[in-house]
């Protein structure tokens, strides 16, 4: 019996040691209380559940540690509704110790439109548990070390990051996901409202309740990267403003809503390895009006709400695989083409001296592309970027293919093959002068072909000293150099 009460009262001191509140004024002058747990202390409210006498307002900063009779302890967490309701609040500044953020830390904190955070990115992605209500509640700009966070750049070897990190964060314009994230938690970056970029590149990564970009309003560009395999359910609910989505060959799952609600996209573009698109994953996608799927073998479909558009394109000869697997002909009868998916890219080494076309185009009827290489004067094609010098050029396509038309300058057309009767061209200072009976108009140029001047005059200034071609009529250019 007397070891019962021992035991009793034991229990009885640790509870009160694990609760026990005290206050300290915080660096901003305001008036904080906190709670003992283990070695730290939590920020709480002035009472239970919430309640604030006396509610803090302004500008507040919690401290990274505190002192009660003569015991330092750190400040680790900010409790369940530390702040609840603490509406005049305008900015608070949350020290690097801290490594929990409550459940309705913030709730309808509604002046609360700036949060620093003493630590780093790294702290404040990966070290920060927010419990499920323990975001901010209204839009907030976020300062790291003293800088707006913009364009934010996730460190590559960080593998996890937090839910609700960048919830609402206004200030974010920009983000980078890199390979090393193999998890995040729900709304990482849901309703940051300001947010236009995001570079999408881990190369597997799970998200513990999804919505991992969910609501982020501004979104336009959205580049997966090469090596990822999966895109997350509801990772991208909700981002309107994105017009096309285009899902890399390394893809092989979109999960469940991935895209729901992406009403402004007008295409999309699925790789060659998908195997599996979940459901609802571009549900409400309503102005689609182009799907290409580039795998010969069809992707499985959870449901009739998987994907919608009004055109299909499907690899040559998957025709009859299509047309006998679940949902693609419910989703689009008698509206799919075979199409060559391989891409010919062809372009000039130097715009300034030359263009190429693409002649004939490939199909699935027609391997073979036929290219051309035009020279602008003055300039030659000389060969193309593999070393073939065959112009024009025909390409069976195969695989996809990107290549350059190299041109150079012709040092065939100069002073030497023009007819000195024609004109005679000399320089005094920075300015050219012609001698010519013809009364064609008379074009200078630079040595990159960007015109300089022209007119019937016989006298031209340029504005530096180098070499220039003068061009009369339709006769050959010739070239001068002003020595100044």
């Amino acid at each position: 019996m007397k070891r019962l009460f021992l035991f009793v009262i034991a229990t009885m001191a640790m509870w009160q040691t694990a609760t026990a509140k005290f206050s300290s004024v915080s660096p901003s002058g305001h008036t904080l209380y906190y709670e003992v747990f283990g070695n730290g202390v939590y920020v709480t409210s002035y009472g239970e559940d919430g309640y604030w006498s006396t509610p803090p307002v302004g500008d507040l900063i919690i401290p990274d540690s505190v002192t009660n009779n003569g015991t330092t302890y750190h400040v680790r967490g900010i409790g369940n509704r530390a702040f609840f309701y603490c509406n005049g609040l305008t900015s608070i500044t949350i020290p690097h110790t801290v490594t929990h953020i409550k459940n309705q830390a913030f709730y309808e904190c509604t002046s609360l439109t700036t949060v620093y955070f003493t630590g780093s990115i790294e702290q404040w992605c990966c070290n920060i548990v927010r419990d499920t209500d323990g975001a901010f509640y209204v839009p907030y700009r976020l300062y790291i070390g003293n800088v707006e966070v913009e364009n934010l750049v996730i460190p590559n070897g960080i593998s996890e990051i937090q839910s609700s990190s960048f919830y609402k964060c206004t200030s974010l314009l920009s983000v980078t996901i890199p390979e090393s994230i193999t998890c995040t938690g729900t709304g990482v970056f849901s309703c940051c409202t300001n947010l236009t970029t995001v570079n999408f590149n881990p190369n597997n990564c799970i998200s513990v309740g999804g919505g991992i970009f969910g609501g982020c309003s501004s979104l336009t560009t959205l580049n997966i990267g090469d090596n990822v395999k999966n895109i997350p359910n509801n990772a991208f609910r909700g981002c309107q403003m994105l017009t096309s989505i285009i899902i890399p060959d390394s893809v092989t799952q979109i999960g469940d809503y991935a895209f729901q609600n992406c009403n402004h996209c007008t295409t999309i573009t699925l790789g060659k390895s998908l195997q599996y698109i979940g459901q609802g994953s571009f549900n409400q996608c309503d102005q689609v009006q182009i799907v290409t799927s580039k795998s010969e073998i069809p992707p499985t479909l959870y449901g009739s709400s998987s994907i919608t558009g009004n055109m299909l394109y499907i690899p040559c000869g998957s025709s009859s695989a299509y047309s006998l697997t679940a949902y693609w002909t419910i989703f689009f009868p008698d509206r799919f083409e075979e199409k060559l998916m391989y891409s010919l890219i062809a372009t000039s080494s130097d715009a300034s001296m030359g263009y190429v076309q693409i002649v004939t185009q490939p199909s699935c009827v027609n391997l073979e592309a036929e290219i051309v290489a035009t020279p602008y004067q003055n300039y030659r094609f000389d060969h193309w970027s593999d070393g073939n010098t065959n112009n024009p050029r025909y390409i069976v396509m195969l695989q996809d293919t990107l290549i350059q038309a190299i041109f150079v300058e012709d040092s065939d057309t100069g002073i030497d093959d023009i007819n000195p009767n024609v004109c005679t061209v000399y320089s005094q200072g920075k300015k050219i002068i012609i001698e010519t009976d013809k009364s064609d108009e008379i074009t200078i140029y630079n040595v990159c072909g960007k015109k300089i001047d022209s007119g019937r005059k016989k006298t031209f200034r340029v504005p530096t000293t180098g070499t220039y071609l003068v061009k009369i009529g339709n006769h050959p250019a010739r070239k001068i150099v002003v020595l100044g």
